[in-house]
């Protein structure tokens, strides 16, 4: 009767846990509606049709609609990032049936999709960390630190790229953890799978499986486990997970198939030295992205992060430190996730990357970097004081989640514009605000509730402010008439920015000095103090 009643105690606690996460991923889904267009979906969107239009051809069909679709070769945004297809193109085939002129509900579906990847990066890490710290509790609170990142939390709705990297190797590592913990290869054979699917979306996604490869290397003369077995095993493991990937990869990215080594040499080379020209907003100064300074990536983590994560962080990592031998040989996966985020973090400062608009490129590197924040937090309940004190730890925890939870309610939906009180009382004055434009959608809805004109006229300071009228319904958007357009008139109604200029500092000092065209603020999006967007009555 005993172990009648455990049975189902268990299935009712594992029936109440799926009900549980599906209300999470329905409730995600509803409110992914909230967010505007970011400057990168509709460039992907263009480029992966492009994509679409050679992949069709390379199968020998040809249809009418394709001529009015730009080869590769003639789309910047094709050729320029030929990654992704993984989300892209269902996307697009989503697009096709619901119908090319449904623009709301294209784009709401994408980021609907964009937030189902990241969901099931969430739930793959719970079980990666629950490998790691063998604890179902500890790998939930690890958890709620990975998915309450204020800025990752808002990305996850509209970032086609960064979010699908970050879950793609997300998804990677469980597997990863299993074959270390249970040297079953059908393990590292899905990890091998992930990893060519996050390499699908960007290519530097392969220093996962070299990660993989140093970590095998090093505990094969550790390890009586690996000595075991034969001689020629290590590179087995060596030649599986670098080849499947690849293999992998060349599947998933149809961009490849016409020239497969001279495309792939090439989108590598693209990807270790992006050639991005333009100019980032650091520390109040305009720098051109070729000539950011070493600690770009590392003071953007710093300021965007909640401090209770950083102090944690740091907490883990001296723990690591001290106790590097012990790790190795109880628990490797502490020392791959070492190197997961110090790798990147490294050569991108050696190799001198070009990078821009925060730390979104580097995002994938979170699922490292929340092992770390845990593992000090972790550290810290078990002390003496603390120790077996359930109401102690409980408060712990609640203040750690307290400061980040509270952010992503009160700031929705712009937490892309979160920063810690270390980067000042006004960050908008030193870093960049809403470089992604999201919040155009915003200023738009507001626009065309306010003002019953058959036509108002817009201008705005660049491409999101247009891009965003695609999320608008079909009869109002087409209420709006933009420079680009027939009807324009040279007289726009109203001027929209998200103040990212060439000359910020001035542009700002300006527009707290209502200078024109800054002098009559029609509407305002203000975030924690900053102002993220205005609009300005012609």
């Amino acid at each position: 009767m005993k172990i009648l009643a455990n049975k189902t105690v268990n299935i009712f606690q594992k029936f109440s846990i799926s009900i549980f996460i599906f209300i999470v991923y329905l409730f995600g889904l509803s409110i992914s509606s909230d967010y505007g267009i970011s400057w990168d979906e509709n460039a992907r969107r263009v480029g992966a049709k492009s994509h679409a239009k050679e992949l069709v051809q390379f199968l020998g069909l040809n249809y009418s609609i394709l001529d009015k679709i730009p080869a590769v070769k003639d789309n910047y945004h094709a050729h320029a990032g030929p990654y992704g297809m993984i989300y892209e193109f269902p996307a697009l085939i989503y697009e096709i049936i619901n119908g090319k002129e449904k623009t709301k509900e294209t784009f709401l579906f994408r980021h609907k999709l964009i937030f189902t990847f990241h969901f099931i990066g969430i739930i793959t890490f719970f079980l990666f960390s629950r490998e790691i710290f063998f604890s179902k509790y500890k790998a939930i609170i690890a958890t709620l630190i990975f998915s309450l990142h204020p800025r990752i939390f808002a990305h996850s709705f509209f970032n086609p790229k960064d979010i699908i990297f970050l879950s793609l190797i997300t998804m990677s590592l469980f597997p990863i953890a299993r074959y270390i913990n249970t040297q079953k290869n059908s393990w590292i054979i899905l990890a091998s799978l992930f990893v060519g699917f996050a390499m699908s979306m960007r290519i530097v996604g392969i220093y996962v499986s070299f990660l993989i490869i140093i970590l095998l290397s090093a505990m094969s003369y550790s390890n009586n486990t690996i000595k075991d077995k034969k001689k020629s095993y290590p590179i087995i493991i060596g030649f599986i997970t670098l080849a499947i990937p690849i293999i992998t990869t060349y599947i998933l990215t149809p961009y490849f198939w016409e020239s497969p080594i001279e495309r792939f040499t090439e989108a590598y080379l693209r990807a270790s030295k992006y050639p991005w020209a333009g100019y980032v907003f650091y520390f109040g100064e305009i720098i051109k992205a070729k000539s950011i300074p070493w600690h770009y990536i590392i003071i953007w983590i710093g300021i965007t992060t909640p401090i209770s994560y950083i102090v944690f962080f740091f907490m883990g990592i001296i723990k690591i430190l001290r106790n590097y031998k012990f790790e190795f040989f109880q628990n490797p996966m502490m020392i791959f996730c070492f190197f997961g985020f110090l790798i990147p973090v490294s050569m991108a400062i050696i190799l001198n990357s070009v990078l821009y608009d925060g730390w979104r490129h580097f995002f994938f590197i979170y699922p490292f970097l929340a092992i770390f924040i845990s593992y000090g937090l972790f550290e810290i309940l078990e002390i003496n004081i603390l120790r077996n004190k359930i109401y102690l730890q409980s408060i712990i925890v609640l203040l750690l989640f307290f400061g980040a939870l509270t952010n992503i309610i009160k700031m929705h939906p712009f937490q892309q514009v979160y920063f810690n009180n270390l980067a000042g009382s006004d960050p908008i004055m030193k870093f960049e605000g809403d470089y992604y434009g999201t919040s155009y959608r915003n200023a738009l809805d507001y626009i065309l509730e306010n003002d019953t004109s058959n036509k108002i006229y817009i201008d705005v300071q660049n491409d999101p402010g247009a891009i965003n009228r695609h999320i608008i319904s079909e009869n109002n958007k087409k209420r709006l008439v933009y420079d680009f357009m027939p009807e324009w008139n040279d007289d726009p109604d109203y001027f929209i920015t998200n103040y990212r200029t060439d000359d910020r500092i001035n542009t700002l000092n300006d527009v707290r000095a209502k200078i024109a065209p800054y002098n009559n603020e029609y509407y305002s999006i203000s975030v924690n103090g900053m102002k993220i967007l205005g609009v300005y009555k012609k």
